[in-house]
């Protein structure tokens, strides 16, 4: 398949029920989560956050609110499907703050236009929100969202969607930490700290 002009986004809204608070405003070092994934990401030209809070005074950084509110990540990524300029857009969240810019570019080296998607595999755990989306893929996520099936696995199911296992892009599973919990966030801010000594 060719080669398409790939955007960035974020996915930064929401209070985390396993967490307690928003996991984007968690501080990993001197920096917010999502302020930590956008450093990573500036070699994009196109990059959005979807949050109804965020704030920056970044002019390259375009930040879109949920158009269908409480459907999960769902509704983040049709919004940010919905916004974008880009015909795909790689989409991460606040809960893998340790991804490093190389490995993105790498992972979306991979893309291949013949798919509606491409997604992480890590281990035997799909990562929908560390994947690429093709704009094109905003109707089904429409009409999901209408229908009230707000399953990314569903979602997934059905799309045509290219599978990319770690070990593939060669790099530290460290990136791959997901904070879902307190003590998630406690083994990142260690982590982090430690790298940094």
């Amino acid at each position: 398949g060719g080669k398409m002009k790939i955007g960035a986004a974020v996915l930064a809204g929401g209070k985390s029920r396993r967490m307690g608070r928003n996991k984007a405003m968690l501080k990993i070092g001197e920096v917010t989560a999502v302020e930590k994934i956008l450093e990573e990401l500036k070699e994009f030209d196109e990059i959005i956050v979807s949050s109804d809070d965020y704030k920056t005074s970044d002019k390259k950084v375009g930040i879109c609110r949920d158009i269908f509110k409480n459907c999960g990540p769902m509704g983040g990524i049709y919004t940010i499907l919905k916004n974008c300029k880009s015909e795909a857009i790689f989409i991460t969240a606040c809960d893998m703050p340790m991804i490093k810019e190389d490995t993105v570019i790498k992972f979306c080296g991979f893309f291949d236009d013949r798919f509606d998607a491409m997604v992480l595999k890590h281990g035997q755990k799909t990562e929908p929100l560390f994947a690429v989306y093709k704009k094109s893929t905003v109707e089904y996520f429409e009409k999901a969202i209408i229908d009230k099936r707000y399953s990314l696995k569903e979602a997934l199911s059905e799309l045509n969607v290219k599978y990319v296992g770690t070990d593939m892009i060669k790099c530290d599973e460290i990136e791959f930490i997901n904070m879902n919990t307190p003590e998630d966030y406690m083994k990142v801010a260690e982590i982090y700290n430690e790298n940094r000594s």
